[in-house]
């Protein structure tokens, strides 16, 4: 190492032997640390890491509940069970946008999931319609203003939802007590 006044010796690098980079896998690449200790050190050599990240499932990357989470919530409460989604689907459009929603139900509610999807322009604002089934009661709302509770309802972008790029989509959610038999939903851009 070679010595200038008022400051530490510099080290040149150093080359280790890669450290075990999952359960039974071996990186062939040499790890090279600077010696100052801002290197990534992921381990010693022969130690075997867990390099395991699950996909979300009940929550986003970023700590946000996703529309199951309720469900699953309401589903363990009550005891039911959760039948597999059910998925309603429009064809494309061309221009404006569309609409598809996919249920999550339980006896006694359900979750709805709703995508909306801009045609092969932009949009800058979306309206969603679509109607309830007597009885149906929405409880708890996600990224969309809503007109009512029950019946026809409308449901229009937030401030962070609503620029959509030409064949790109946003969603939101609604949870319901009742039915959770809805017909397609119908999509307006402004």
């Amino acid at each position: 190492p070679t010595a200038v006044r008022g400051r530490r010796p510099h080290h040149p690098p150093r080359t280790r032997r890669p450290p075990t980079i999952g359960v039974g896998q071996h990186s062939e690449e040499p790890q090279t640390t600077t010696g100052r200790g801002d290197g990534l050190r992921l381990g010693h050599p022969g130690q075997r890491l867990l390099a395991h990240r699950p996909e979300p499932l009940l929550f986003d990357g970023n700590g946000n509940k996703e529309p199951a989470y309720d469900a699953v919530l309401n589903a363990l409460n009550s005891g039911g069970v959760t039948p597999p989604p059910s998925t309603t689907t429009p064809p494309p459009s061309a221009g404006g946008c569309s609409a598809s929603i996919s249920l999550n139900s339980w006896n006694g509610g359900f979750v709805a999931t709703v995508r909306v999807t801009a045609g092969s322009n932009p949009i800058n604002g979306w309206r969603v319609t679509l109607t309830l089934p007597s009885g149906t009661t929405v409880t708890g709302a996600w990224s969309a203003n809503r007109s009512a509770d029950s019946g026809t309802v409308a449901w229009t972008n937030v401030d962070y939802n609503g620029r959509v790029a030409a064949g790109q989509s946003t969603e939101f959610g609604f949870q319901a007590s009742g039915n959770g038999q809805i017909a397609t939903p119908s999509c307006a851009s402004s």
